[in-house]
């Protein structure tokens, strides 16, 4: 259901990216898998950084979506996910802090960590902090090349129809209120 809500393809796998549209951000591989025909690569940029047109033009014509503007529920992207990549490789470190690499992306990269909060399996390099704070999550593999060891060796993974959906804090606030409610109507 969230894959027609989003119009994306009911007969692929999706493989989904979270970040920056810029060259630097090494978002070829997404091309070459999405050329590969298994997987229907998704690719939704920042809103809050200055976007390569470019860039976005090449994974369009290879066939990649490219969603270039604010989502206020990004939840719902990942869910509808059945696979999260990342894919940039340079961890060095910039002289004058420790958080930031030259590529401008944070040590423990933010979209890493949502698509693991909304249940989506990892892949991705080793990263910054990545090895060390996941070092026996079977959700996340690490690899060198994430979109090649996709296309060379699919996971066995929950797909976006048979994985539990994340309820989202309104829902949780919700449900929250009406077990108080009901406790408290008990006294």
């Amino acid at each position: 259901k969230l894959r027609s809500e989003l119009g994306w393809p009911a007969d692929k796998r999706i493989a989904l990216h979270v970040g920056h549209l810029r060259k630097s951000r090494q978002l070829d591989s997404f091309v070459r898998l999405q050329q590969q025909g298994r997987f229907q690569c998704v690719i939704v940029g920042s809103t809050s950084t200055k976007k390569e047109k470019p860039v976005i033009e090449r994974l369009r014509q290879a066939g990649c979506v490219v969603m270039d503007r604010y989502i206020a529920n990004i939840a719902v992207v990942y869910q509808a996910a059945d696979v999260y990549l990342f894919t940039l490789t340079d961890p060095d470190v910039d002289a004058g802090t420790m958080w930031k690499n030259r590529k401008g992306a944070v040590d423990m990269p933010l979209s890493v960590l949502e698509a693991q909060a909304c249940g989506v399996p990892v892949i991705t390099t080793r990263f910054g902090a990545l090895p060390r704070f996941f070092t026996s999550d079977p959700s996340v593999q690490f690899s060198e090349e994430p979109a090649r060891h996709l296309e060379q060796a699919p996971l066995a993974f929950a797909t976006a129809e048979t994985k539990q959906v994340v309820p989202d804090w309104q829902d949780i606030t919700r449900e929250l209120v009406q077990t108080y409610e009901k406790l408290m109507a008990q006294r």
